[in-house]
């Protein structure tokens, strides 16, 4: 609904959230008003366009098995999803 109101219907991300929060849509939040920051989020949020994220945390020691963020969105790899239902 979001990326149809962005991409076809050419709306801006407050009237999204003004239209969402009208048709009491919960938000990520569980709440159900919205705002134009969170209808941005969802918008630039690859996992939502289709990819899958790589690179965002590595473990410098395996036996350990703790993870170190990676701030560096240079290096990530997205990889298209591909799902046949």
């Amino acid at each position: 609904m979001i990326y149809d109101m962005y991409l076809h219907d050419g709306i801006g991300a407050t009237k999204i959230a003004n239209e969402l929060s009208i048709r009491r849509r919960v938000a990520a939040s569980g709440k159900i008003k919205w705002t134009s920051s969170n209808v941005s989020r969802v918008l630039g949020n690859p996992t939502y366009m289709g990819y899958m994220t790589y690179g965002k945390s590595f473990s410098n020691n395996y036996l350990e098995q703790k993870r170190i963020n990676n701030h560096n969105s240079d290096t990530y790899m997205y990889v298209k999803v591909i799902l046949n239902r």
